[in-house]
């Protein structure tokens, strides 16, 4: 019996040493992998700085697809903007209406789009 308790016991500290083993391994790969990522980022980063200031240093213009391209993302990014702000107001609205705070409920004037299944029923309900 006494033996068989030593044996269970080494068998532990086998096995909770194994853990630690294999955990400080995988901390160690996730780290390099952490470092690789932020040293390929870095790298990227360096690239296209370097390209955007030889092409402004020639002064051209970008080609007409990366124009058009830059236009669209410019406008991707404006819509997304807005959807972000219309998206803040309206959570922002309904925080106060659940908060029962009338001053912030009475005082806060939404400006819903016109696609907005929201803003279409409380015209629905407000014409009634």
């Amino acid at each position: 019996m006494a033996d068989d308790r030593g044996r269970k016991a080494a068998e532990a500290k086998f096995k909770k040493t194994e853990r630690a083993t294999e955990g400080a391994q995988a901390m160690s790969e996730y780290n390099a992998e952490r470092r690789a990522e932020r040293a390929k980022t870095a790298r990227l980063k360096e690239l296209r700085l370097g390209k955007e200031a030889a092409d402004k240093k020639k002064g051209s213009d970008p080609a007409p697809a990366d124009r058009e391209l830059g236009d669209s993302r410019a406008a991707k990014a404006d819509k997304q903007k807005k959807v972000r702000q219309h998206t803040d107001q309206r959570m922002k609205h309904e925080d106060a209406q659940r908060s029962g705070d009338s001053k912030v409920t009475r005082d806060a004037r939404m400006v819903l789009s016109p696609d907005d299944p929201m803003a279409k029923a409380r015209k629905n309900t407000a014409r009634v």
